[in-house]
């Protein structure tokens, strides 16, 4: 209570000047006053929420919005009275009270960070940086936003240099920083580029400098604001050499000019990150998008694509080097283009002739495919090409799935039978992929096959397949075609059986079969039908049983004692987390029997349910005869 009286009766003076002139009434300091003295107890109970800091962070904020719009409406000028800055300088001592208490909250340091950058509280955003950084030395994002936030909003390169080499010492693996880092020394040059342009200044040289001395040199690298951020330098691996302009302070002025504006610092970054990921392409390449963000920068992309180690994700990315290059062209030079880089694929497939250099050429030509008309000669050469390409891999034994499934992408657009001939290549080697049996089953289906080549090519399947994927699918498409052909309800019925015998009992394939079982033979073979599923050694899915109860209860006079045993089946494989087969459950009872059996239903859910909560309000909902709601 005392520290609650002190920090109230420092807000006296404030409040005062507020009443004084005339933003804000008596009567609403006086609530005002209420409402943080409410806000100062919450925070100070022995285990504080974030919310509470979070709730009179809000409460000041709105305070501070409606004393700047009654000062804009009243006409007040801007002084330097009591008000003028209290309520931020009260909002920043919440959350740094916050901040204290919740150390680890990254989501709470970035909110504060939004805070002091809307409030151009700069020194204090820079020891909330360096204490974030302090707190947090592995987190990436906080040394990013740190350092953009100098380089942009400061315009010290110096600091923020300083602080993305101390982050990559302490972090040396941490690839995001090796390319914020590269993408600052590439905004610094492009900014230093268009300032000499504008003065007219040679692009190549420079004026020559006067010497400095050695103080004035270290003290230029490093910013005023630098002594906010006193991180402690973890000592760098032996393999990560950070880049320094230090290097070069014995080099003559102008020679160190002209190294800058050639772009030899990201050159030199990038360097430094390969020495640290020398194998990983995927990281190396991600520094060419940044370099296209920027002008006159082909040597840096070139000086990527030369470090690259020679494997497959190299080799694909050098033959696609020219294309992505290529900007405002011509259909005619783009196609050429295509052709060039189909040629070097096809160099790289006999240097290293493996499945992923193979996969990397049809990925190639089918996003080349994908880009254009259909209807024109162009994709039809491309198309092809593409399925030429598939079958030089299947001919070598270097074809993956995915090959197979783009051959067969590709080959349907020409014809059914192509696709099926390429599927059937697929499935002799690729014998227990579930999803190209998938394939040549529907691609027979389309042409048409007849009914016992497709009950023989799904035999194969389950042959290949039982017991290692699941068969619904298959199974699926099978019936479908079965109801397009007209097979009698023998044919029909054993098809259903080798279903429930193989597959996984899906609740489409199920619910298909109840639905066809009650078309044809009416309830009774509706009933035998439910009766072998759940004779089956797979627990059915809950829509099946919701299925099956709704087809019962449709009947003129319902079978309570089969309602009782779907239901009671269904409750004890789902009724642990579906609550909507307990009210289910609770509405056949009412009419079948009578509120008696109700009640001990509705008992047994409570118990049942890992949260009851939920059927409790719908069941109540269903008493009174009112829809359920989500």
């Amino acid at each position: 209570a005392e520290a609650v009286r002190q920090q109230l009766e420092g807000q006296v003076a404030e409040l005062e000047d507020l009443r004084r002139r005339g933003i804000f009434t008596v009567e609403e300091i006086r609530q005002i006053v209420r409402k943080r003295k409410a806000f100062e107890y919450a925070l100070r109970r022995r285990q504080p929420q974030k919310s509470d800091f979070l709730k009179y962070i809000e409460y000041d904020l709105n305070v501070e919005l409606m004393r700047k719009r009654r000062k804009k409406e009243r006409g007040l000028r801007l002084l330097n009275t009591p008000s003028e800055f209290a309520i931020v300088r009260r909002i920043h001592f919440t959350f740094q009270r916050a901040l204290q208490k919740f150390k680890g909250d990254t989501k709470l340091w970035l909110q504060y960070f939004d805070f002091c950058i809307k409030t151009d509280s700069r020194k204090i955003l820079a020891r909330s940086f360096a204490s974030a950084i302090q707190y947090h030395p592995r987190n990436a994002d906080f040394w990013i936003r740190a350092a953009k936030w100098e380089f942009e909003g400061c315009s010290n390169i110096g600091a923020a240099r300083t602080l993305l080499q101390r982050a990559l010492r302490v972090n040396p693996t941490e690839k995001s920083l090796w390319l914020e880092y590269f993408r600052l020394e590439l905004m610094y040059l492009e900014k230093m580029q268009k300032r000499r342009k504008i003065l007219g200044l040679s692009e190549t040289t420079a004026p020559p400098a006067k010497p400095k001395p050695a103080a004035a040199e270290a003290s230029d690298s490093e910013s005023d604001g630098d002594d906010f951020y006193e991180i402690p330098d973890a000592p760098a691996p032996a393999e990560v050499q950070v880049p320094a302009l230090a290097e070069e302070a014995a080099a003559p002025a102008t020679a160190v000019n002209d190294a800058f504006l050639r772009g030899d610092i990201p050159k030199a970054v990038f360097r430094a990150a390969h020495a640290s990921f020398p194998k990983d392409v995927d990281f190396l390449l991600s520094f060419v998008p940044v370099y296209r963000l920027f002008e006159n920068t082909q040597a840096g992309i070139d000086l990527v694509f030369d470090s690259l180690p020679y494997c497959e994700k190299a080799l694909a990315a050098r033959a696609r080097k020219a294309l992505e290059e290529a900007k405002d062209i011509t259909l005619a030079d783009r196609a050429e283009l295509v052709d060039a880089a189909d040629q070097e694929f096809e160099a790289a497939e006999s240097s290293i002739p493996t499945v992923d250099m193979w996969q990397a050429h049809i990925d190639f030509l089918s996003s080349e495919l994908a880009g254009t008309i259909a209807s024109t000669g162009r994709a039809a050469k491309l198309r092809d090409r593409l399925i030429a390409v598939c079958k030089a891999a299947h001919a070598q034994k270097l074809a993956s799935v995915a090959s197979y499934t783009t051959w067969i992408n590709a080959a349907a657009s020409v014809s059914i039978t192509a696709a099926a001939e390429a599927a059937a290549l697929a499935t002799s080697t690729f014998k227990t992929d579930g999803d190209l049996w998938l394939r040549r089953v529907r691609l027979a289906i389309a042409a048409h096959a007849p009914w016992d080549d497709v009950v023989e090519l799904v035999q194969d399947a389950v042959t290949q397949l039982a017991s290692k994927v699941s068969l619904d699918e298959l199974y699926l498409a099978v019936v479908q075609y079965a109801f397009v052909l007209g097979q009698d309800a023998a044919t029909v019925e054993d098809i259903f059986q080798a279903a429930l015998s193989h597959s996984a009992q899906s609740e489409a394939l199920a619910v298909i079969y109840l639905d066809w079982s009650l078309l044809t033979g009416g309830i009774t073979r509706a009933r035998a039908a439910w009766h072998r599923v759940l004779a089956g050694a797979r627990v059915p899915a809950a829509g099946f049983f919701r299925h099956a109860v709704d087809m019962e209860l449709g009947q003129a006079t319902p079978d309570a004692q089969a309602l009782r045993l779907l239901l009671e089946r269904a409750v004890a494989a789902h009724g642990a987390e579906d609550d909507g087969l307990w009210l289910l459950f609770c509405s056949a009872e009412a009419q079948l029997s009578g509120p008696h059996r109700v009640s001990t239903v509705y008992f047994r859910a409570i118990k049942a349910l890992e949260s009851p909560e939920s059927f409790i309000r719908q069941h109540a909902l269903q008493t009174c005869g009112l829809p359920a709601v989500d």
